[in-house]
């Protein structure tokens, strides 16, 4: 049986998320869940990145749009979606290209997928 955690898996409703993230936006508390951290962290180890260095740039980029919780959410799923399939955790992804990529440029990779999916999103926005 296949263990792994897939992306709309978690206990936490969509609805819930969104809810603790306004929260956490309001009062400063951190946006992501504990279940989160450990999820991201977990992940992070697998295809050797550091966890604390990924958690504090997936907490800023989360936070680079504060005025929609969506937006900060969506910010959060890619962000794992791209580590699980770094980490081989997805049917399409392989462990050896995860081994042979380093920690850098995986950071580098993510950033600038990051920034493509924000502009196509505001380009589809208005």
């Amino acid at each position: 049986m296949d263990n792994s955690k897939r992306i709309g898996t978690s206990a936490e409703s969509k609805e819930d998320m969104l809810k603790r993230i306004e929260t956490a936006v309001t009062n400063g508390s951190d946006v992501l869940s504990a279940e989160q951290i450990e999820e991201v962290t977990l992940l992070c180890m697998k295809v050797t990145i550091d966890p604390e260095a990924y958690l504090d740039t997936l907490r800023t980029r989360m936070l680079e749009d504060v005025t929609n919780p969506q937006l900060v959410a969506d910010v959060y799923l890619r962000e794992l979606l791209t580590l699980q399939e770094r980490a081989g955790s997805l049917p399409e992804s392989t462990d050896t290209a995860v081994a042979t990529r380093a920690s850098g440029d995986l950071m580098g990779e993510l950033s600038q997928v990051i920034d493509a999916l924000r502009k196509a999103i505001d380009e589809a926005q208005s």
